[in-house]
């Protein structure tokens, strides 16, 4: 639907499109643990006027069933702006179930590594760049398998967390990807600081010493002081 994808484009970092045939249009909150959606179910005229059935879930920030309405075509973009304001503010509300040590070294490491390109916010990174984020992140899964530190449930939720992120380098924008590294490299490090030296280590060598090369900006700058050893990988 015209109306919706620039709506989709300006919010990618939160939503994403979901390719279907059922309907009209769908849009689904990101957050992989997240089951919100905004949808456009069919063309339904009302007392002679043409509208459209829409339904989203959360209903409200203080209800999170789904909630259908019929509506004109020019007050879509305004049911979908108030949608995309309540995901906000679930996704900024820390709850329960967020893990405080993986939240504090996952901001870490997003502060420290952020892409610095102009354009990261919307744009994806270009083809040799995936192709050096994906060698990286195959080679901590050889390793995540082969480390006898781990114990099998350990393998088993970072295996998929890596698989996950694989799958992420072509879609997600340069800045969102980054976020879903720093929180794949939080969880490593709350399981083992070993790893996590190592998944440092191996960004050093891959990634950071062929950025240049790939057109990626890496500003050392915002690296931190326990990464100086790292720079020498780089000579």
């Amino acid at each position: 639907m015209q109306a919706l994808q620039p709506f989709a484009d300006k919010n990618e970092t939160l939503i994403e499109v979901v390719p279907t045939k059922e309907t009209i249009f769908k849009l689904k909150d990101k957050d992989e643990n997240s089951d919100f959606y905004f949808e456009v179910l069919r063309q339904e005229p009302s007392n002679g006027n043409p509208g459209y059935i829409i339904e989203f879930k959360p209903t409200s920030k203080n209800d999170t069933n789904s909630h259908k309405v019929w509506t004109k075509l020019e007050t879509i973009i305004s049911f979908a702006n108030t949608w995309i304001q309540i995901i906000t503010e679930y996704n900024s509300i820390q709850t329960i179930y967020d893990d405080p040590v993986i939240k504090q070294y996952e901001e870490e490491f997003y502060k420290d590594f952020k892409i610095v390109d102009d354009d990261a916010e919307t744009s994806r990174f270009n083809f040799s760049q995936q192709l050096l984020l994906l060698s990286y992140v195959e080679n901590l899964e050889k390793y995540i398998a082969e480390e006898e530190e781990f114990t099998i449930d350990d393998k088993e939720e970072l295996l998929k967390e890596a698989n996950t992120l694989k799958h992420k380098i072509a879609t997600e924008s340069k800045d969102s990807y980054i976020k879903k590294q720093s929180t794949f490299w939080a969880k490593v490090r709350k399981k083992s600081i070993k790893a996590c030296e190592f998944t440092l280590k191996e960004f050093a060598k891959v990634v950071i010493k062929n950025a240049a090369e790939k057109g990626l900006t890496i500003s050392w700058d915002t690296v931190p002081h326990y990464f100086e050893q790292l720079k020498n990988l780089l000579n």
